[in-house]
C-alpha cells in the first residue's frame, strides 16, 4: 500500500462522482489490479480472479473500519482516466475499486441526495492531451420518472458547485413541468377556485411569440389557434 499526500479530497470528487456532497471525507482506500500479471500463472482465469480478490479486498476494509468504527462505503463507479493518470500507474495496472473512509455522519444528513429517477454524467475533463480548467456535470430526470432527453449541465473548477448547478436545474425543470394525472376542468364549475392568472402570469412578450405555446387566461374558452395555460 502506497500513501499518496498530494491527492486532496477536491481531486477525489472530481475523479469518483459522489451522489451527495459529502463534508466528512478523510480519505480515499483504491485498489488497483492487473489482469496481465495475473495471467502469467492463471491464464484467462485472471479475469475471474482479479476482480474477485479486489471484492476481498474491499471487504476486508470495510470490516476492519467497522471494527475501529470508521465509517466507510465502497464506490465503484469512477472516472478510470483521471484516476490512473493521478496515480501514475504501470501500463498493466487499472484501478479496480474504492473504498472511502472518514467521520460518520452521525445520524444526520450532511448531504445533497438526488431523488430516485435522477441521473447524473460526470464529463471525463481530458482530451487529446488538454485538460479543461473546469469540471462538467449533466444531470436529468429520467424518462421512467417523467423526464426529457435533454441534460441540465454544470460547470466550475469547484466539483461540488458543478454537481449543484447541474442539479439544481433538473429540480427546476422538474418543478416547471406540468404534472401527469390532472384532472381538467372548466374554472367556472370548480367551486372556490383561485383564478390561475391572479398567482402567475408570463410577460407580455412572451404571449406575444408565435412559437409561444400559451395565451393568456380567457374564461370564455377561446383558445385562437394555441393551448390554454393548464395549471
Amino acid at each position: 500500500m502506497e500513501l499518496l499526500p498530494n491527492l486532496n479530497q477536491e481531486w477525489a470528487l472530481t475523479v469518483i462522482p459522489f451522489r451527495r456532497r459529502e463534508h466528512c471525507i478523510r480519505g480515499v482506500v483504491i485498489v488497483n489490479g492487473s489482469f496481465s500479471v495475473g495471467e502469467e500463472k492463471y491464464g484467462n482465469r485472471s479475469l475471474l480472479y482479479v476482480p474477485l480478490e479486489a471484492g476481498h479486498v474491499a471487504q476486508n476494509i470495510l470490516l476492519e473500519a467497522t471494527e475501529c468504527g470508521v465509517a466507510t462505503v465502497e464506490i465503484g463507479g469512477f472516472l478510470e482516466e483521471p484516476m490512473r493518470d493521478a496515480l501514475r500507474l504501470p501500463t498493466e495496472f487499472v484501478p479496480l475499486t474504492t473504498v472511502v473512509f472518514g467521520d460518520s455522519a452521525g445520524g444526520g444528513d450532511h448531504g445533497h441526495h438526488l431523488p430516485c429517477g435522477f441521473e447524473v454524467w460526470w464529463a471525463y475533463p481530458k482530451a487529446n492531451g488538454y485538460v479543461l480548467p473546469f469540471n462538467l456535470v449533466f444531470a436529468r430526470l429520467a424518462k421512467a420518472s417523467g423526464g426529457s432527453e435533454e441534460w441540465s449541465c454544470g460547470r466550475s473548477s469547484d466539483p461540488f458547485v458543478a454537481y449543484e448547478k447541474a442539479t439544481a436545474e433538473v429540480r427546476e425543470w422538474a418543478a416547471c413541468s406540468l404534472p401527469h394525472n390532472l384532472v381538467k376542468s372548466n374554472i367556472g364549475s370548480l367551486a372556490s377556485a383561485v383564478a390561475p392568472d391572479s398567482i402567475v402570469a408570463f410577460h407580455p412578450d412572451q404571449y406575444a411569440s408565435p412559437s409561444f405555446p400559451f395565451f393568456p387566461l380567457n374564461k370564455k374558452g377561446s383558445t385562437n389557434g394555441r393551448k390554454p395555460q393548464t395549471w
